[in-house]
């Protein structure tokens, strides 16, 4: 027979007694994927802050700032985490150290950010980063136990909420621009087909963004690096200024 209170949701609601039981993510596992979350998190935060001044499109612009400043949540909301986890607190100010892969990621993200117009960065931001970041965060959810990981769960719902919605807002902008017929040489590049797959060849090679895909070594005769020690990826955003740019009037 069974009691009314039966009914209640185990464990505040958190998980079931039975999920609770599910061996998930070791501390070092854990921490180790939260530092390349946090890492891809900062970095898209810089990016699209280096690129936002001199963004010609205006609802673009807007976009980009919104999901800077989400980003920027995000990085505070993990580095929270990790500190809570580990002590003392790894290095959060330069890619993951002891990271067999962590090179190769920021390649993959300074790559992302030598776009060179808007398609290209809108594309390289909302069709490749922030989807494989989703799904990084869709993989840690899964996977690592509900309740004693609770707190980590509950940042990443709404870092992954977040990014959904700027997946979406992305591939809506990508498309007006695609079509649009009164931008410059600089605004817009039709096919950007070519520049996902170049930096999807940089992400395999960095295991995804939480590092645990096979590794992919990219071939550069096929896929040659933007960014090299000689150019920096800022200097491509000086192509992108607003006198190159048409507004629509009509």
């Amino acid at each position: 027979m069974t009691h009314p209170f039966d009914r209640i949701p185990e464990l505040a609601g958190v998980a079931t007694y039975a999920s609770a039981a599910r061996v998930g993510y070791s501390v070092d596992e854990n921490v180790r994927r939260q530092l390349r979350l946090h890492w891809v998190e900062r970095r898209l935060m810089a990016i699209l802050v280096a690129h936002l001044t001199s963004e010609p499109v205006w609802e673009v612009k807007c976009g980009f700032a919104l999901h800077q400043w989400q980003c920027a949540e995000h990085v505070d909301a993990l580095r929270r985490r990790i500190a809570e986890m580990r002590s003392p607190t790894p290095r959060l100010d330069v890619p993951p150290e002891h990271d067999e892969t962590a090179a190769a990621l920021e390649l993959f993200l300074q790559e992302v950010g030598a776009a060179q117009d808007t398609a290209e960065l809108l594309a390289g931001i909302y069709r490749v980063a922030l989807p494989a970041l989703a799904e990084a965060y869709r993989h840690h959810l899964e996977h690592t136990n509900p309740l004693v990981d609770h707190p980590t769960r509950r940042l990443m719902r709404v870092a992954l909420m977040d990014i959904e919605e700027a997946v979406a807002w992305g591939t809506d902008a990508l498309s007006a621009v695609r079509d649009s017929l009164t931008v410059t040489r600089y605004a817009l590049r039709a096919e950007t087909d070519d520049w996902e797959a170049h930096l999807r060849t940089y992400l395999a090679a960095a295991g995804g963004i939480a590092g645990d895909a096979e590794v992919v070594p990219v071939d550069v005769t096929l896929n040659a690096q933007r960014v090299t020690a000689g150019q920096p990826w800022r200097r491509w955003i000086e192509r992108r200024a607003f006198d190159e740019f048409t507004y629509p009037t009509g």
